[in-house]
C-alpha cells in the first residue's frame, strides 16, 4: 500500500483508548514533518509529509495496523494478515470465485482511506495439494493487473 494521509490514521486512533498525551505525541508526530532530498551537492527545497506511515520511523507498523484496522474480507471464509504495511489475502478453493471481489474490495477500501493499492507490487500465489493418482485440477483466473507466481517471500521466507 502506498502511505495515506496523517488525519486517516489520527482519526481511527482517536476511537482507540489511550492516553492523551500518547494521542498528542503521535498527532505531533505527524504533523509538520518535512523531507529534503540530497544529491550531490544538490539539497532540493523541503516539502511537507502528510503520509500516515513514514519510511524508516519505528511507528509506521502500528501507524498502518491502526490505519487498517476495519479492512476486512468481504466474503466469509476467506482471511485477511497484516503486518507492518502489508496486507496478506488468503483465499481457500472453495471462494477461489470470489478473488476479483476482494481485490476490488481493498481497492476501494484503500481510495476511501487515503491509500492506493500497488498492483504492480501485489502478487497471488495458487496453492495445489500433490495429487498423486487424481487429474490435475485448472486453477482459477488470475486477478487483472496482479502478477501470478510460484514463489512469494513472506516476512523473509519464501
Amino acid at each position: 500500500m502506498v502511505p495515506g494521509s496523517h488525519s486517516t490514521v489520527l482519526s481511527k486512533m482517536s476511537l482507540l483508548d489511550i492516553p492523551d498525551n500518547i494521542y498528542n505525541w503521535i498527532e505531533s508526530f505527524f504533523c509538520e514533518h518535512s523531507h529534503c532530498t540530497k544529491f550531490g551537492h544538490d539539497v532540493s527545497h523541503f516539502c511537507d509529509i502528510s503520509a500516515s506511515t513514514i519510511h524508516w520511523s519505528g511507528i509506521r507498523p502500528v501507524s498502518y495496523v491502526i490505519t487498517a484496522s476495519d479492512l476486512h474480507p468481504v466474503n466469509s471464509g476467506n482471511l485477511m494478515s497484516k503486518y507492518a504495511d502489508d496486507t496478506y489475502l488468503v483465499i481457500p478453493a472453495s471462494n477461489a470465485n470470489t478473488c476479483t471481489a476482494e481485490v476490488e474490495h481493498i481497492e476501494a477500501w484503500s481510495n476511501a482511506n487515503n491509500l492506493q493499492l500497488n498492483r504492480v507490487k501485489s502478487l497471488e500465489i495458487v496453492f495445489e495439494r500433490p495429487r498423486s493418482n487424481q487429474k490435475q485440477t485448472i486453477p482459477p483466473s488470475s486477478v487483472p493487473g496482479i502478477c501470478r507466481v510460484e514463489h512469494v517471500k513472506v516476512l523473509g521466507v519464501t
